[in-house]
């Protein structure tokens, strides 16, 4: 009878023995796909996240746009405010027809000696007008009201012919040289040579 003790002995620690191997293995690969699930679940989150704010910014692709639209235009305008060329004949039509419907006469129109401020020069124009005091005084406004910025400084108005009056002032007009964001080249220096 001893023989069965020990069958049954050695049956059970083969059995505890495979056991363990079993659990050993059931852990130590269990933590290996948990690691890897973990890793996976974070790539996901990531690839996730990513697919979201695509999909906001897909979203506001028509807001973005209509935006971008506006700022053309706001662009546009600024740069017919404030051009980069002198254009002073478009300035001359453009004051003759304002003039010219409000009803004054012009005695003299005289571009001065242009002023370099930096970003922009001034470029201003001697002007004397004559006609009724409300005639001037819708050229004034007409002139406020023109595309291209042009201010009025020094208005002196004095008796005109006929009950009549003349203004003189003078006008001034800009434009850009230098635009903002632009890069101006950079100049290359001449290496010295050593004598030698």
């Amino acid at each position: 009878m001893m023989a069965k003790p020990d069958i049954s002995r050695n049956l059970l620690i083969l059995i505890g023995v495979g056991v363990i191997i079993l659990v050993g293995y059931y852990f130590m690969d269990h933590s290996k796909k948990k690691k890897e699930i973990k890793r996976l679940e974070k790539i996901h989150s990531a690839y996730a996240e990513s697919l979201r704010v695509a999909r906001e910014t897909a979203a506001r692709l028509e807001e973005v746009q209509r935006q971008y639209e506006i700022v053309k235009l706001q662009h546009r305008k600024a740069q017919e405010m404030l051009p980069k060329e002198e254009n002073i004949p478009d300035v001359l039509r453009s004051l003759t027809r304002v003039g010219a419907a409000s009803g004054v006469n012009f005695l003299l129109f005289k571009k001065e000696q242009k002023e370099s401020k930096g970003k922009y020069a001034v470029i201003p124009i001697s002007i004397q007008v004559s006609g009724s005091y409300h005639e001037i005084a819708r050229f004034l406004a007409a002139i406020n009201n023109l595309p291209r910025i042009v201010n009025v400084e020094n208005l002196t108005l004095a008796p005109g012919r006929e009950g009549g009056v003349t203004a003189s002032f003078l006008a001034k007009t800009y434009i850009a040289t230098e635009v903002t964001g632009e890069k101006k080249p950079k100049k290359k220096k001449k290496k010295k040579r050593k004598k030698g």
